[in-house]
């Protein structure tokens, strides 16, 4: 065998003997590792096992990972009260929800708004915020609405109610403007404000036939002073007849001096005054005699005028007759101020008589004293 040859046989031994102790090194280091992992098992476990036992001892038992957190939670709230749902969730880190937009919600919140601005504003401002609903925008659109609202919020607004001589309401005045029911400024708060400003004439107008029924009784009272019990009786008795009879043509006088303004300024006060003082001048005991065009009008009333009574018995408010400018409106009115016509001429012919024939009657029909003082 040459020498080099001889050399490379020794030199594959050696590496041979370095695989082998290379091998045998892992294989004790492994053994070695697999030593101390057992050993920390064990120790772990010895660990836990004293601690076990410990609380054995002491009666208490080892809390679960839910156990400690709930233990966590009751002494927070021993300390700060109770909490929320959502309290709760971010002590224990858990993300919030996002907050659902209530669409309805802010639906039914921009309609309110919508309507409470008066029109002008309202046809300024509502496309934009419709625009921003139907793209789904409802947040935008309040915003938009909430603004425009502010704005008028802050602009100083004076306002009364237009009124005639006779004080029956028939418009609004919104600063330097008149503005009647027709107009398109007119809103559904104006016609609401109109409403009620006509109820609040026809009860100062039910105070004063109150007023004048306690003068007259007064006057009544006086002319009985000092007459024997027979011409009391016949006073009184005329007195009860005279004023049963008046007091139809009163009420029919007192809607028709309002009637042209209940039609040219629609109200549903207003509307139920029509539909009354029609029902009244129309009935056939009434004796109220109209013309014979005037007796067609009121026979063409009769389906509007059951419609009407038919709403009212609902208990339905606001207008009878329709829009402003309805010629259903214009008919009654009509037949009501003719209505009234005829009752200023009746009473007028039945005053003068009771003056011929009985003078004490007429001065207590007809007392304008001054000395009445009425009931505090």
């Amino acid at each position: 065998m040459s020498l080099a040859a001889f050399g490379g046989a020794l030199q594959s031994v050696g590496d041979a003997g370095n695989q082998i102790a290379e091998g045998q090194l892992a294989a004790h280091r492994q053994k070695i590792a697999d030593l101390f992992a057992a050993l920390r098992l064990q120790q772990g476990q010895a660990q836990m096992a004293e601690t076990e036992a410990r609380t054995k001892k002491l009666g208490t038992p080892v809390p679960t990972p839910a156990e400690k957190a709930q233990q966590d939670l009751d002494a927070v709230e021993r300390i700060v009260g109770p909490l929320s749902l959502a309290q709760k969730k971010a002590f224990f880190g858990v993300p919030a929800e996002p907050e659902k937009v209530n669409a309805a919600g802010i639906q039914e919140q921009i309609d309110r708004g919508l309507q409470a601005l008066p029109e002008p504003q309202r046809k300024v401002v509502e496309p934009a915020v419709r625009g921003y609903l139907a793209a789904g925008q409802p947040d935008k659109a309040l915003q938009v609405l909430s603004s425009v609202a502010e704005k008028f919020k802050n602009e100083p607004q004076t306002s009364e109610i237009l009124k005639t001589k006779a004080g029956t309401p028939y418009g609004m005045k919104m600063g330097d403007k008149n503005i009647v029911p027709g107009m398109p400024e007119w809103t559904s708060q104006m016609q609401q404000v109109l409403d009620a400003g006509v109820k609040s004439a026809q009860d100062d107008e039910k105070e004063k036939e109150k007023l004048e029924n306690k003068r007259q009784a007064n006057a009544l009272a006086r002319a009985m002073q000092g007459v024997n019990l027979r011409k009391q009786q016949t006073l009184f008795t005329d007195y009860d007849k005279a004023k049963s009879r008046m007091t139809k043509w009163d009420h029919m006088q007192s809607v028709g001096d309002r009637a042209d303004n209940y039609v040219a300024a629609p109200s549903g006060p207003g509307d139920v005054a029509l539909l009354l003082a029609f029902a009244d001048a129309t009935k056939p005991e009434s004796g109220f005699r109209f013309q014979r065009n005037e007796q067609e009008m009121i026979m063409k009333s009769r389906g509007l005028i059951e419609g009407a009574n038919a709403a009212l018995a609902k208990g339905e408010s606001g207008l009878l007759f329709g829009p402003v400018g309805s010629e259903q409106r214009g008919t009654i009115g009509y037949i009501v101020k003719q209505a009234s016509n005829i009752a200023q001429k009746q009473k007028e012919g039945y005053m003068s008589g009771i003056e011929a024939i009985n003078p004490d009657l007429y001065e207590i029909l007809s007392n304008d004293t001054d000395d009445f003082v009425p009931d505090q």
